[in-house]
This record gives structure tokens, sequence and C-alpha cells, in this order.
């Protein structure tokens, strides 16, 4: 009965064995740790924030685009001069930034995730910094302007959220995650007062 709990004793917990020691030879591998905050946000709210997101920003863009004429420079395709391309690629960005710029970087939120109660936040389920969201957003926004391949990639980068972190191509890139809004206003307050002590 001894020897039985001696050798019990000896071997370590099963989880803990298969990730630190190889069972054939006892070479040491190298452990991964994934952090995931919780709870994640729902695949549904992303993409209604997402929604109402574009809508406004279609609001504000649309008009603006009347009456520059983006209309009228559309040939029989719905193709526009490459020039045009990159001044109303500009324009998208910067509208998205006076909407969303000061929510992002004070809340991980944009309009939308605030209506549906969820923000951005990085692996440790903290708000993320400037260069941590810069980073998420340019490749959000850049990714779809690739030659030939950008539509590709941007839907890929979408149909990535239906894995297990329900992270999109440029939540892996930026390493950041959505989850639902669990912090009140008094919370927010803290953080951004925390914040800008440090700055």
């Amino acid at each position: 009965m001894d020897n039985r709990e001696d050798q019990k004793d000896a071997i370590p917990n099963s989880q803990e064995k298969d990730s630190d020691w190889n069972n054939e030879s006892d070479v040491p591998v190298k452990k991964i740790t994934i952090k995931v905050p919780q709870p994640l946000a729902s695949r549904w709210s992303r993409l209604w924030a997402s929604m109402l997101d574009g809508i406004l920003m279609m609001v504000i863009l649309m008009p603006m685009m009347y009456f520059m004429g983006v209309f009228s420079m559309m040939d029989e395709k719905g193709n526009l001069p490459t020039d045009m391309t990159i001044i109303l690629a500009v324009l998208g960005v910067v509208v998205f930034l006076m909407i969303n710029g000061h929510y992002l970087v004070t809340r991980g939120q944009t309009v939308g995730k605030m209506a549906l109660d969820i923000r951005i936040v990085d692996e440790d389920g903290n708000l993320p910094p400037k260069g941590q969201l810069i980073k998420r957003y340019a490749f959000y926004f850049g990714i779809s302007h690739f030659p030939f391949v950008g539509d590709f990639l941007s839907f890929a980068s979408i149909l990535v959220i239906f894995g297990r972190t329900k992270q999109c191509g440029h939540d892996y890139f930026a390493k950041t995650f959505v989850i639902s809004d669990e912090v009140g206003d008094d919370d927010i307050q803290n953080i951004i007062d925390k914040r800008n002590s440090q700055d």
C-alpha cells in the first residue's frame, strides 16, 4: 500500500506532464499558454455592432461622396479611378476616427460596440494601449486594399471569428479580444484617470 502511494506521488499531474514533458523521451517541451479574457462577446453582437458603425459612417460619407462627384466618376461596373479610390479610403479612416477615436482610446469601444455593450481588450482583459489599437485598425482597414486579393483576405479575416476565441483576423494580428462589457462608467473613468496620470 505504501509503495503504491509513493508511486502515485512520484507521477506529476497528468495535465502538467502532457504540457511539460514528452512521454516517450522525457525531453522538456515548451508550454504554450493562451490567455482568453472572459466573457467573450457573441458573434451576433459583434456583427450588429459592426453594422451600426458602418451605417453611421455611410450617413456621413454618402453626402460627401455626392458633393465630390464620386458617383458620376464610376464606370459601368461601379469602379472608380485609382486616385479617387485612395482619397475615399483615407476619408473613410478619417471619418471613422472622428466618430470613434476618443471612445476607442478611453473605453475600447466604437459607437456600435457601446450600443451592444461590448468592448475591445488585450490578452489580460485590460484596455489596449494606443499602439495596439492602431495596429488592430491598420489591419482592419488596410487588408482590403491589397491588389487582386483584398476582398478575399477581408472575407477570410471575418470567417476566422468562428474559432474558439471568436477573434477576427485583426484581433489575431493585434492580440486583442472583444468581450461583453461589464465595466461601469465609474470604473472606466478610473481607467482614464490612471492613463492620464501615466502620460
